[in-house]
C-alpha cells in the first residue's frame, strides 16, 4: 500500500552526500517542501477531518432533532462557529424580516456577491500584473483557493437550508406548513417564492459545488496522477510534481494520493447525504435515523476499503472520525 513513508527514501536521496555540489541548493528546497508538506499533513489535514466531523453532528441536531445530553450541548456549544449558518453568524435573524424566505434569500445570495469579489480581485490582478506574470499567478492561487474554501465550509449548512424548503408538513385540518417556518403556508405565494428560489439554487450549490469539484480535478486528472502516465516516477516525486503544477486546487487533493484525487467530491456527497437530502424524511423518525446510518456505515466502509489518504495515520483518524458519526 502506498503512503507517506514512500517520500522517505526521496528525501534521503535528495540529500543523499554523493550528489554534487551544484545541485545541492536544489535538493536542499526540495528537502525542505517535502518536510513542510509532512507537517501540514500530520496536523493540518486532522484539523480539516475534525472540522467536518463537528459540522456534521452540530447539523444533526437540527435535522434528526437529536437529543444530546445536556454536557455534550455544552460542550458542542464551545464548536458552534463551526456550523456557519450564515443568516445566524450575520445576525440578520434580527435585522431582516420575511421569516424562512428571507434566510434563505439571503444564505445563498452572499456567498455568490464574495465570490464575485473575488472574481474583481481576479480581474485587477491579471489587468495590473499580466497574465503571465509571477506576481498573478501567486494571486490567481491564492483566489481560486479562497473560493474553493468558502465553498466547502459552507457546503452543508447552505444544503441543508436550500433542501428543507421542501418539506411541508401536513395537518388534520388539510392546512399545509413550511417544517423549518410553521409561519410558512405552503399553499401560500410566500411558499411559492421559496420554492422557486431553492429550485435554482439546488443547481448553484448541492449540484454545482460537487460537479465543479469534479470538473475541475477531472480536468488537471494527468497533473494529479502524474504516476499514471509516468510509472517510474515515485510517490515522492508524484505529490510534488502535482503541488507545482496544480498549486490552486491544493485545498481539494493536497490530503489524498495521486490516484484518489477525486475523494473530496465523495466526500460532498457524504455530507449531502447526511444533511441535506435526509430533510425529506420527518424530522427524528426511526426511518431517517436508518438512512443516516446506513449512509455512515456505507461510508465508513468505503474510506476503510481505499486509504485514500496520503499518510496512514489520517485514513486511520479519519474511520474513527466516521465511526464516531
Amino acid at each position: 500500500q502506498k503512503s507517506m513513508r514512500a517520500i522517505g527514501p526521496t528525501v534521503r536521496r535528495m540529500t543523499s552526500k554523493s550528489q554534487i555540489s551544484d545541485q545541492d541548493e536544489v535538493a536542499d528546497e526540495e528537502e525542505q517542501k517535502i518536510r513542510t508538506m509532512i507537517r501540514n499533513q500530520l496536523v493540518g489535514q486532522k484539523f480539516k477531518i475534525m472540522f467536518v466531523f463537528f459540522q456534521v453532528i452540530l447539523l444533526f441536531q437540527e435535522v434528526y432533532l437529536i437529543q444530546y445530553p445536556p454536557p455534550y450541548i455544552d460542550f458542542l456549544a464551545l464548536f458552534s462557529f463551526i456550523e456557519l449558518d450564515i443568516f445566524t453568524v450575520a445576525k440578520m435573524d434580527c435585522a431582516i424580516s420575511g421569516g424562512f424566505l428571507s434566510k434563505l434569500l439571503f444564505s445563498t445570495i452572499l456567498p455568490i456577491g464574495i465570490s464575485l469579489l473575488l472574481f474583481v480581485g481576479w480581474i485587477v490582478s491579471r489587468t495590473k500584473f499580466g497574465n503571465d506574470s509571477r506576481q498573478f499567478k501567486i494571486i490567481e492561487n491564492t483566489l481560486i483557493n479562497l473560493f474553493i474554501i468558502l465553498t466547502y465550509v459552507l457546503f452543508p449548512s447552505l444544503c441543508a437550508t436550500i433542501f428543507s424548503s421542501f418539506v411541508c408538513e401536513d395537518f388534520d385540518d388539510g392546512s399545509s406548513y413550511l417544517r423549518a417556518d410553521y409561519s410558512v403556508d405552503c399553499d401560500s405565494s410566500d411558499y411559492t417564492s421559496i420554492y422557486s428560489l431553492a429550485i435554482i439554487m439546488i443547481f448553484v450549490y448541492p449540484i454545482g459545488i460537487p460537479l465543479m469539484y469534479l470538473i475541475m480535478l477531472y480536468k488537471n486528472r494527468e497533473k494529479l496522477d502524474p504516476q499514471k502516465f509516468f510509472t517510474e516516477m515515485s510517490l515522492g516525486q508524484a505529490v510534488l510534481k502535482r503541488e507545482r503544477d496544480v498549486n490552486h486546487l491544493k485545498f481539494l487533493y493536497d490530503a489524498f494520493l495521486p490516484e484518489y484525487y477525486w475523494t473530496e467530491v465523495m466526500e460532498c456527497l457524504r455530507k449531502l447525504l447526511l444533511t441535506g437530502f435526509v430533510v425529506f424524511f420527518y424530522e427524528g423518525s426511526a426511518l431517517q435515523l436508518l438512512f443516516g446510518l446506513t449512509i455512515s456505515f456505507l461510508f465508513l466502509s468505503l474510506y476503510a476499503h481505499l486509504n485514500p489518504y496520503l499518510m496512514s495515520s489520517n485514513n486511520s483518524f479519519a474511520i474513527f472520525v466516521h465511526f464516531n458519526i
